[in-house]
């Protein structure tokens, strides 16, 4: 009986629990906004499925702190999913600690160091350097990039393919 129980706790999936602080979106914009209603957005390369990038003419490229070299809000049906932020691995350790001061302990660890957040709304992942793949090699004098990805945890419930942004 208790082998029977345990397989099928195995197999429920994982139930989201809004975390500390959870945020409904991407700084203003709320998870399900239309493309059209947020001022300065832009398609940025080629959709994957559904699913296209948006590059926001008028962004700030810092977030708690840490400077930027990108971010690329994602749409699928012309909806906001998700935000994609670039930023330079040297400061991975900074955001790390202010991501975990902002919202609590993460919610899950994987092995290589993926960080997640995963709540109701959202889910925030910080992904480590050598999960990144970048196209073409970078130069060796420009710093490594890493990633830090806002979902909307309804859409990634839904599996729905996300491009590789470039």
């Amino acid at each position: 009986m208790f082998r029977i129980l345990f397989v099928l706790l195995l197999l429920t999936p994982s139930v989201a629990f809004p975390f500390e602080n959870e945020p409904e979106g991407f700084r203003t914009i709320p998870w399900d906004t239309p493309v059209g209603a947020i001022a300065g957005l832009r398609p940025s390369g080629g959709a994957d499925g559904t699913v296209r990038p948006y590059l926001k003419s008028d962004e700030i490229f810092v977030y708690e702190g840490v400077t930027l070299t990108d971010i690329r809000y994602l749409a699928d049906q012309d909806k906001i999913i998700g935000a994609e932020l670039t930023y330079d691995c040297g400061q991975r350790g900074n955001l790390a600690e202010t991501l975990k001061k902002n919202y609590g302990a993460p919610t899950r660890t994987a092995r290589g160091g993926t960080l997640t957040w995963q709540g109701k709304m959202t889910t925030i992942t910080l992904v480590p350097p050598d999960a990144i793949n970048p196209a073409k090699p970078l130069p060796t004098d420009l710093p490594a990039l890493c990633s830090l990805n806002f979902r909307s945890t309804a859409h990634i419930w839904k599996n729905v393919p996300l491009p590789k942004v470039k």
